[in-house]
């Protein structure tokens, strides 16, 4: 969906009745209370994996 263009998107009858016209006047639904600029307690909390390229390939490029 969209690979043909937004219109696409925007015909979609989940957003039947959206007013795309006034789309960046609109007060946000949810506005989420952050402490500060680097407040990241809205995202979800990950174990860290090791990385997808190997050890030995320190630019991540996947080739040696």
């Amino acid at each position: 969906m969209g690979a043909n263009g937004i219109h696409e998107i925007k015909n979609h009858p989940f957003f039947k009745g959206f007013d795309w016209e006034n789309v960046r006047q609109m007060k946000s639904p949810f506005i989420p209370k952050i402490k500060d600029d680097e407040d990241c307690s809205r995202f979800d909390k990950f174990e860290e994996e090791t990385p997808f390229y190997p050890a030995d390939d320190p630019h991540g490029t996947g080739t040696n």
